[in-house]
Parts: C-alpha cells; sequence; structure tokens
C-alpha cells in the first residue's frame, strides 16, 4: 500500500507501508501508458534494502521488595520481544541523585524469563 494510482507524470516517488518489519525489499518501478507498446520495461531493480525491526516492548510491573539493610529484590514482566533476539536484561537503579548503576547481583541476566 502507498505505492498505487500514481497517476501525475512528475511523480517520483512513494512511500511503500504495511511492510513487514525486519524484512528485506527490492522494488522496481514502470511506466504505464494507454497504448500497451509504449509502456516501459522495468528499472533494474534497487538494492535490498531493510526495513527496521519491531522494538520489545519495555518491562512492566517493576517492583523493588523484601527489603533488607543491603538488599532489594526487583521484579518484572518482561514485554512482548517481537523482533528482538533476547541477549541479557539490564537492571538499573539510582538513589535519586541521578546517576545510574548496575547493582551487584543485577548483572548479565541472560534468561528473559
Amino acid at each position: 500500500a502507498g505505492c498505487e494510482n500514481l497517476v501525475v507524470l512528475n511523480s517520483e516517488s512513494c512511500t511503500a507501508r504495511e511492510l513487514t518489519s525486519n524484512s528485506p525489499y527490492q522494488f522496481k518501478v514502470r511506466v504505464l501508458c494507454e497504448q500497451e507498446e509504449a509502456q516501459s520495461p522495468f528499472s533494474d531493480v534497487a538494492v535490498a534494502t531493510m526495513t527496521l525491526p519491531l522494538q520489545a516492548i519495555a518491562p512492566s510491573q517493576v517492583q523493588a521488595r523484601m527489603p533488607s539493610s543491603t538488599a532489594l529484590l526487583v521484579s518484572w514482566r518482561t514485554g512482548a520481544l517481537r523482533d528482538c533476539i533476547f541477549e541479557e536484561s539490564v537492571v538499573e537503579a539510582s538513589t535519586g541523585q541521578g546517576n545510574w548503576t548496575s547493582p551487584e547481583g543485577c548483572q548479565a541476566i541472560t534468561s528473559p524469563n
């Protein structure tokens, strides 16, 4: 969708929409005429270009609970990964002073659940 009914002679671009994310696409163009014999051949095929991947949904229901004097249990629900091939979750903490760091025990979380 988006590249249809290009009936203005000097139309030289369109936005192809409703494509699949994280997928390669190639395009070619031709000019159609009233007289079929006058139509152009197709252009050379454009180099394949990838659509961007869909971002993973941000984790939700983040909670810090079960406090001790030096620890908190941090939990969350992992959102839909979409086109994300999971590598790790990153947990950062701040005391409200604007500096964010990865606390001990919350590093290299390599399982999405």
